[in-house]
């Protein structure tokens, strides 16, 4: 049985600390936490996505319910979680997930970072079990894809400027 209060000499991680599960779990459920998981290989492409969520409390079938990240897997006797997965108190605002690995260039017209969502392999699924990417920037919205390599590609091939007018 998992317990989530720390030892009395154990002290809650700095603010903005990652922390590995293994070594200490969130000891205030109401507070939403920053997730990551080890890189790995998601649609064909090297990556650690980092994602936020609040702590869900599970029941344990045999033992006393306990709270748990809600990307955690039953499997009828025991729950777990992926190895080497990280966690860290989010800030406020802090809502988007980052794909570190997916190498974007910024939007064209804005300037800003495209935002990258995903669809799970089931209804719930957290983000790093990925079926499709979609990306969303000021104008341009493209769904479905299923491989990050050619997402990636395709999003930071920009066509090349004809050249300026001379001017006499």
């Amino acid at each position: 049985m998992t317990d989530l209060t720390p030892a009395p000499e154990t002290a809650a991680p700095a603010f903005g600390t990652w922390q590995r599960w293994s070594e200490g779990k969130p000891v205030n459920p109401k507070l939403t936490y920053r997730w990551r998981v080890p890189e790995r290989l998601i649609l064909g492409l090297r990556m650690r996505p980092e994602w936020s969520e609040k702590m869900h409390f599970c029941g344990m079938g045999h033992a006393a319910n306990e709270w748990w990240p809600p990307f955690s897997h039953w499997n009828g006797y025991i729950r777990s979680i992926p190895d080497g997965t990280e966690w860290r108190e989010a800030k406020d605002g802090e809502d988007e997930i980052l794909w570190e690995g997916l190498d974007l260039l910024p939007c064209p017209f804005t300037g800003k970072p495209p935002r990258v969502e995903f669809k799970g392999r089931w209804i719930g699924a957290p983000c790093y079990q990925a079926e499709s990417l979609s990306i969303h920037a000021w104008m341009v919205s493209s769904y479905g894809w299923t491989d990050a390599v050619r997402l990636q590609k395709t999003w930071n091939t920009r066509p090349a400027l004809p050249p300026a007018p001379e001017m006499k």
